[in-house]
């Protein structure tokens, strides 16, 4: 999410910290920061906010008070610590709500006298600088609100529902199987049973895909003067599964599916309120306040103790209450312990480890010292299973075999998902030997990349999944069936045998519980005599040429080799010979050669400049000639 530096220094009357400090801080405390650029006067952050944290940070509110927090600056005003008037029930307006399980509360406010117009300066700017492109004064007040405080609105024109003599309604339901509804934008929607909708309180009719999308029944316009406009909670499940299975993200279903405190509603209704009678001259008829819901749990018991026996910190109870003060966390002191009281907008502050994770955050794990572990009483009982895989692997590995992970779930298998991920993702594997190993193998020119256009020589290990147990199995991939048969022989103590098929995929069962038990500690750790050697892998597509030569019978592939190396220069990163036969006296060697640069996606000129290089050199030495 986009957030305005201009728009968070509004929160302080004083002069916040440059925003590469303010960067720095949130990445060592808070967020993840992607970028931080100039714009005009301003300077835009874009964060990763994540789920646990999207309950009150997706809102400028919510990024000002982290900003109080981390940098000491004490916030002039904080829209959530202000008080809420007492509103009056409007008489024009009834709202329901079916079920309070999909929407907790909902909150309708009936407002007179609105003048829709264009929205100010001030109010496009601040919209445009988050990536939102201004429409009107009451849809560009809801939308500014909650990128303020986090809380989606939406604005219906209150003359374009049916009415009853002067009452009008507006409810929340299940949506009925086959129900459509045209969102705004025009696009229409076929809805299911477990969609929730926001329909007009007289006539029943869909106007809105609950904490999705509003419809354009009753879509605002120039000739709108009076308005309903909506605050509410919805059920974070069902918002996501709606949203997903009508590939209707939105910046209100991203707030909603992460879940938000009912409370916040209330908040957002009044700035709202305030902002559109600034705006508009409107006058607030009433508000509509209906629903059920829990406050949030009883206060969390914590102490210095448990905090540094977690964190390995040395702090006192001082410290720790200085820190829950910085954080607005209410608390009352009982002996040892603070019992602590989260905001109601911190959903994700619910137990005692939340609690020491937000202490040690603000306090600084920079702060946390480095000590040695202590060490153990007794050796660790050996894992039978990484004890016997790690000895089939070290042992394919010194034959020059790679290991490979494919992806556990595919298309096939005896084991279906409840959830698929995909279409192509239903199914947990029944082998090891599926389809995704197959292609590594057989789709040779694809992947000799990997080999430097050697033989490939692959193997995994790894669970398959039947209907009833699990079961380890090993697979082995080669171009050549004698390096299968041949890793088939060296696994022979581990109870495998060589089928004899000569398939260059085989696939074995792991009988890991019939072999002798492994010592009763693990073996002392032997330094390799093979240096370790790294060559980073090039984000560019390997070129592969094919050269044959005739050459007199006592020169060898290997003088040949040496002498297309020379002359082929650093673009050159692997030659292999695959052929060779005898002719007339001579002999015949082929060599696949493999051109890739790390720096750019080579072309064919370039490679053909090359191979003539190499050709021409072959050609003018005595008894040579290129095919």
């Amino acid at each position: 999410m986009l957030f305005s530096y201009n728009w968070l220094q509004t929160y302080f009357e004083k002069k916040l910290p440059p925003p590469q400090e303010i960067a720095e801080l949130l990445i060592f405390h808070a967020l993840e920061v992607e970028s931080v650029t100039p714009e005009g006067d301003d300077w835009i952050f874009e964060l990763a906010v994540l789920p646990h944290r999207r309950h009150d940070c997706l809102s400028h509110r919510g990024i000002a008070r982290e900003i109080s927090v981390l940098a000491g600056v004490p916030m002039a005003h904080d829209p959530f610590q202000e008080k809420v008037p007492a509103w009056n029930t409007p008489i024009g307006l009834t709202a329901t709500v079916e079920n309070t399980d999909g929407c907790p509360r909902y909150m309708a406010a009936l407002m007179q006298g609105v003048a829709v117009d264009e929205s100010p300066d001030w109010l496009k700017k601040r919209l445009r600088a988050v990536g939102q492109k201004p429409v009107n004064n009451i849809v560009d007040a809801t939308n500014y609100v909650m990128f303020h405080l986090g809380q989606p609105l939406h604005a219906f024109d209150a003359g374009l529902f049916s009415a009853e003599g002067e009452l009008r309604g507006i409810g929340v339901r299940d949506a009925q199987k086959g129900e459509r509804i045209t969102a705004l934008g025009g696009q229409e929607h076929l809805l299911q049973e477990n969609d929730l909708v926001i329909v007009d309180g007289m006539s029943d009719a869909p106007i809105g895909i609950a904490g999705i999308k509003g419809g354009t029944a009753r879509e605002i316009t120039v000739h709108t003067k009076n308005i309903i406009i909506e605050s509410a909670n919805f059920n974070p499940a069902r918002v996501r599964q709606t949203a997903m299975r009508l590939g209707l993200r939105t910046d209100a279903s991203l707030r909603f599916e992460s879940g938000l405190a009912p409370e916040q509603a209330e908040y957002a209704l009044r700035e709202v309120v305030m902002l559109i009678e600034k705006l508009t001259g409107a006058e607030l008829l009433g508000v509509s306040d209906i629903g059920k819901w829990q406050k949030k749990v009883a206060p969390i018991p914590l102490s210095a103790d448990e905090i540094n026996k977690l964190l390995g910190t040395n702090m006192d109870i001082g410290i720790l209450k200085n820190v829950l003060e910085e954080l607005r966390f209410e608390y009352t002191e009982q002996g040892k312990e603070v019992h602590v009281t989260p905001p109601f907008e911190r959903l994700d502050v619910e137990m005692k480890e939340d609690l020491i994770e937000e202490v040690g955050r603000v306090y600084g794990y920079e702060k946390v010292k480095a000590v040695p572990l202590p060490k153990a009483d007794a050796s660790p009982a050996v894992n039978k299973n990484f004890y016997y895989m790690g000895k089939i692997r070290d042992i394919l590995v010194e034959r020059g075999f790679s290991e490979v992970y494919t992806h556990a779930i595919g298309a096939e298998g005896s084991v279906g998902l409840e959830n698929p991920l995909a279409e192509d993702k239903r199914f947990l594997r029944d082998g090891l030997a599926n389809s995704q190993f197959d292609s590594l193998v057989l789709q040779n020119e694809r992947n000799k990349k990997l080999f430097d256009g050697g033989t490939i020589k692959i193997f995994e290990m790894g669970k398959a999944f039947r209907e009833k147990d699990e079961q380890w199995e090993l697979v082995l991939g080669s171009e050549s069936e004698n390096e299968v048969r041949d890793a088939e022989m060296a696994l022979a103590s581990f109870g495998i045998s060589s089928r004899g098929t000569g398939g260059v995929v085989e696939r074995h069962v792991l009988m890991i519980e019939a072999l002798p038990e492994p010592p009763h500690a693990y073996e002392p750790y032997k330094k390799s005599e093979i240096e370790p050697r790294y060559r980073p892998i090039s984000d560019f597509p390997p070129v592969f040429r094919d050269i044959a030569v005739f050459v007199p019978k006592d020169v060898t592939s290997e003088a040949v080799r040496e002498i297309i190396v020379q002359e082929a220069g650093g673009l050159l990163v692997s030659v292999r010979l695959f052929d060779e036969f005898r002719k007339d006296g001579k002999i015949s060697y082929a060599f696949r050669l493999v051109f890739q640069s790390h720096e750019k996606t080579l072309s064919d000129n370039e490679v053909n400049e090359i191979m003539v290089r190499i050709t021409g050199n072959l050609n003018t030495r005595n008894g040579f000639s290129v095919r």
